[in-house]
């Protein structure tokens, strides 16, 4: 019993996560030895789901191990809130294979925390979060060419990950439940990450004129089925370069501004956010600005 009241409260350390394991594992233990097959005993387990409040109350230790392995992965994730990038995404990874393992072993859920909905939608949002700082670390390195494009497009892939996302919390299982606050932040990212799309491009187009990367750029205009798109071509000269490019910039702005509105009118406010949102607006201003200064035309 004092094992388990500690365990409910633990630390967001590594202290923490060892509590919560060492209490996992006495679960099997205590479930081989006291829980038979044939037989209910009068033990119930009692928790409150993080997205409702509501208490849930269940004989079955089933769901006891389950509301533990929920724990264990929110505990991952305020680790990974304050951790270096290599260990945020560790923790975050972590967390994803928790909820996923839940998910797939634990059927017919009495609480809400593990409705299969909200464990997909928790998994995807973890996936994000890795991804994102990982495009973080990827954007620190030198513009080269290669590496403008590959932020380029992994900018776009984060911003059709964060559009399922986006899907999944406004779905009819979940639209009623989820905190609206959520919803307005991916589709903030999503803005914002589209916006950096079209910067990395335009930065690409703009100061790499003629490189050998050209050609790569049919991988990132791809098209299918599901989209009506513009036919849009490779540049072959310095100055449709220079024209697609600005296209670039002038809808990066686009999104910045898209962003700022859904930030207004949802009135959400957050320090990292904004810094986000200012910077990249200025580095789209100021590419524009260089650019506007040298008088490079643009193909009417």
């Amino acid at each position: 019993m004092e094992l388990r009241q500690a365990m409910r409260r633990p630390s967001r350390t590594s202290a923490g996560i060892q509590l919560l394991l060492r209490y996992l594992a006495n679960l099997y233990f205590i479930e081989r030895r006291f829980f038979p097959v044939d037989r209910n005993i009068g033990i119930y387990f009692e928790w409150y789901d993080s997205i409702t409040g509501l208490p849930s109350i269940q004989k079955t230790i089933t769901f006891e191990k389950a509301s533990v392995l929920f724990n264990l992965s929110a505990l991952y994730t305020q680790i990974g809130t304050k951790a270096e990038a290599d260990e945020a995404i560790d923790n975050y990874l972590r967390a994803a294979g928790i909820l996923e393992y839940i998910r797939e072993h634990f059927s017919h859920p009495p609480s809400f925390d593990l409705c299969h909905e909200l464990l997909r939608s928790l998994v995807e949002l973890m996936m994000v979060q890795s991804h994102e700082i990982l495009l973080h670390k990827q954007t620190l390195e030198t513009e080269s060419a290669g590496n403008l494009l590959n932020n380029a497009t992994e900018s776009a892939y984060l911003c059709e990950s964060l559009t399922h996302l986006l899907n999944t919390l406004t779905s009819s299982d979940l639209n009623d439940f989820i905190p609206p606050t959520w919803v307005s932040l991916v589709i903030i990212k999503h803005h914002v990450y589209r916006a950096r799309a079209n910067y990395f491009l335009a930065l690409f187009l703009l100061r790499h004129s003629q490189s050998d990367q050209l050609r790569r750029l049919d991988e990132v205009y791809i098209e299918d089925d599901s989209t009506i798109t513009t036919d849009i071509r490779v540049p072959s000269t310095k100055e449709e370069e220079s024209c697609l490019g600005f296209c670039h910039l002038r809808m990066g702005l686009t999104k910045i501004k898209d962003a700022e509105r859904v930030m207004r009118l949802n009135r959400i406010r957050g320090v990292g956010l904004e810094y986000v949102l200012q910077t990249t607006k200025e580095k789209l201003l100021d590419l524009m600005g260089q650019k506007n200064r040298r008088r490079i035309g643009c193909i009417s």
